[in-house]
């Protein structure tokens, strides 16, 4: 399932997520994530650019909040599975990279997205 997503999002459709979410969709999606582990999120999120990295975990902050605050706690820095390692640092690094340019409205255009990474940043252990 993890590679048809990928595939999906790099190959045939790379606004696939958000053309989810704009035709009213989220629910296809939601089951999507529900069904792939926060370890396969992390593996995928760090394999695709940092765009399409990022629109992931953006979209996950609107769909699953408690998947997208999973993806940044130290519990998954604590893994056996260096790939997941490797990832959730990847994207710490990148919302941390964010927060340092000063650019999460371009990238976090939804208020919901913007609030919960900064709130994130805030209380969250990186």
């Amino acid at each position: 399932m993890i590679s048809g997503v990928a595939q999906t999002t790099s190959k045939d459709n790379p606004l696939l997520f958000q053309e989810i979410v704009d035709e009213g969709r989220s629910t296809a999606l939601r089951t999507a994530f529900t069904q792939i582990s926060e370890q396969e999120v992390i593996e995928l999120q760090a394999q695709l650019i940092f765009p399409r990295a990022i629109k992931l975990f953006g979209d996950l902050v609107n769909l699953e909040p408690e998947v997208a605050k999973k993806l940044i706690s130290t519990e998954l820095l604590q893994s056996n599975d260096e790939a997941v390692v490797i990832g959730a640092r990847t994207l710490v690094s990148r919302i941390l990279f964010l927060s340092k340019m000063s650019i999460f409205q371009r990238i976090f255009s939804d208020r919901n997205q913007y609030q919960f990474v900064m709130e994130a940043i805030e209380n969250y252990e990186f």
